[in-house]
């Protein structure tokens, strides 16, 4: 969770059967047969790298812990606790009315994807509205377990290892005042950012349906 694993940002046997979703071919059986052939080319803890691979693979075990789905694992711990009533990786036919359709930074229509393997990377889909709630819940922890696990993962577990780099949460990347949490993504035809900050008591959420790092 804090990208020190050594493990490389994809999978070298991620093949783009589809280049306008890249992920969604891969399968578990995929990521196994990575990891077994797999060798690092460093000890983890020994420098950083943002790692998709990490992220979607902590997701996947998370879920074969609890022998489940990564989405209902989702739905049970975060979404339903918060009452993120539309926060979710597969949608029903009214949610997939309100998505947004897609585009390119070069405004050219763009296609939804697709992560089953590597949810944990990024395939949930959610709302400005569900995401103020989960912010709020980050500035002011609810009592019981979500409120723990929030204060858990706010915590510093990763310090910079090299100069310029951020120190790290759990999920949460530490900004240079030490106070605001962050957190960006990019998939087909998207891009998003949330930023949290204790201190002043204050948030950001921002999505949009063009996929462009100049957000």
């Amino acid at each position: 969770s804090t990208h020190v694993s050594g493990l490389p940002r994809l999978p070298d046997n991620l093949k783009m059967v589809d280049p306008n979703n890249p992920y969604a071919a891969y399968s578990v059986a995929d990521l196994y047969a990575f990891l077994n052939s797999h060798k690092l080319n460093r000890t983890p803890g020994e420098k950083s790298e943002y790692s998709n691979l990490g992220q979607g693979m902590l997701g996947h075990l998370l879920a074969l812990e609890r022998k489940t789905s990564y989405e209902q694992l989702l739905l049970d711990r975060i979404a339903g606790p918060l009452d993120m009533m539309s926060t979710t990786i597969t949608l029903n036919p009214s949610q997939q009315t309100w998505l947004a359709p897609p585009y390119l930074g070069d405004g050219q229509p763009a296609t939804n994807w697709d992560i089953p393997t590597l949810a944990g990377a990024g395939a949930i889909r959610s709302t400005v509205n569900d995401l103020l709630k989960f912010t709020a819940a980050n500035l002011h922890p609810p009592e019981g377990e979500i409120g723990k696990a929030l204060n858990l993962a706010w915590k510093v577990h990763q310090k910079p290892l090299a100069k310029g780099e951020l120190a790290l949460g759990l999920g949460w990347h530490v900004a240079q005042d030490g106070s605001t949490r962050w957190h960006n993504g990019q998939t087909g035809g998207y891009h998003s950012m949330l930023l949290v900050n204790r201190q002043n008591e204050s948030s950001v959420v921002l999505l949009t349906n063009t996929a462009t790092g100049e957000v």
